[in-house]
């Protein structure tokens, strides 16, 4: 008699639900990797102009701008949490991600987001419901707020990333092409 294995649902399945279906195959196959994840590509980094804007997302550890800035995606599975770090040429971004009350969260140092996330065949949208500093729940005229589209393209998918401050507008944004073709 053969006994059935139960693999737990991914993260990014559990967040879509049935939306995770309809998404393009590279992304589900990307997102339904049992261990690890590797990805890279080639992003454009805009920062919002003027010192201010500089310093904050220096403060936040954000991308430096560029025009062919290499990228390096490393995801690891821990359980119900994902382990993200993002290599940005030499700056590296570690981040994790899980599911809490119907958001995926991603925790960067003391910062914590969660977003609402839609899909279909085109791709993911991470769309900002709300943000913490040191688990106090901050409002929405003070937080960073983090916005992504991933759309399919070729072989890989586009990410594109706007990053905001309320009364300043762009922190920073960088999009460019990913693909698991390391």
């Amino acid at each position: 008699m053969k006994t059935l294995v139960h693999q737990p649902q991914s993260l990014y399945r559990q967040t879509l639900g049935d939306a995770f279906e309809g998404l393009p195959p590279v992304l589900k196959r990307f997102h339904e990797q049992p261990s690890e994840a590797m990805a890279c590509g080639t992003f454009q980094v805009i920062r919002g102009k003027g010192w201010i804007r500089g310093v904050l997302a220096t403060l936040l550890h954000l991308p430096p701008p560029g025009e062919r800035v290499p990228v390096v995606l490393h995801v690891q599975m821990l359980g119900e949490v994902e382990s993200w770090t993002r290599k940005f040429d030499t700056l590296h971004l570690v981040t994790r991600q899980w599911l809490q009350d119907g958001l995926l969260m991603e925790a960067a140092g003391p910062m914590r987001f969660g977003f609402r996330m839609t899909a279909d065949a085109t791709g993911m949208r991470f769309e900002f419901a709300r943000c913490w500093f040191v688990g106090i729940p901050l409002p929405s005229a003070l937080s960073p707020q983090v916005n992504a589209t991933v759309s399919e393209y070729e072989e890989g998918w586009w990410l594109q990333v706007r990053i905001d401050f309320p009364l300043l507008g762009m922190l920073t944004r960088y999009e460019g092409k990913v693909t698991s073709q390391c």
